[in-house]
């Protein structure tokens, strides 16, 4: 992820784009990829690639400044970071609303217990923080399989170094 990324998810965190609002924007974007094709070729002009935005948002009910948005990633290339850039605003994002995301792999499907042991942990750890669980199995995951879990924890702010990776023994 570059800087500028950072900067643009900064920008548009500070634009007061609702987590409701980017989620429709990518659904749009997504929706036909193509579309992005054309936002990022350097064939298609600033202006052509202006008014493609303007017929795929209209209706939309999206903020005129989000959409003005994305008419500067295409002037300036960050349209070839959205990813990076969605991906930071929802750091961002839940740095400032409290939440923690935490991706739980596990080398086999973990017991309610063994699930309620690990959610307490964490709770424990990260005290008055709204932890949102993501768990996933995955037999490669350790190689003490029913000792350790990893930990995928993102709770960090733009200028830090990002998420991170954890073992917990248990």
């Amino acid at each position: 992820m570059t800087q500028r990324a950072v900067n643009n998810a900064i920008v548009l965190y500070e634009l007061g784009i609702t987590s409701e609002e980017l989620q429709t924007a990518r659904e749009i974007t997504e929706k036909v990829p193509a579309l992005l094709n054309v936002l990022r070729s350097p064939l298609v002009t600033s202006e052509k690639k202006h008014h493609l935005i303007e017929r795929v948002f209209d209706g939309s009910g999206l903020p005129r400044h989000l959409i003005n948005f994305y008419k500067v990633m295409c002037n300036d290339g960050g349209i070839e970071e959205l990813a990076d850039i969605y991906a930071e605003w929802q750091k961002i994002w839940d740095t400032s609303h409290n939440r923690v995301r935490v991706e739980c792999v596990f080398a086999e499907t973990p017991s309610p217990e063994k699930e309620n042991e690990i959610k307490a942990f964490l709770s424990r750890k990260y005290p008055g923080k709204e932890l949102i669980y993501q768990i996933s199995i995955n037999p490669c995951a350790h190689p003490y399989r029913q000792r350790r879990i990893r930990l995928d924890i993102c709770s960090t702010h733009p200028s830090a170094e990002g998420c991170r990776w954890t073992d917990l023994k248990l």
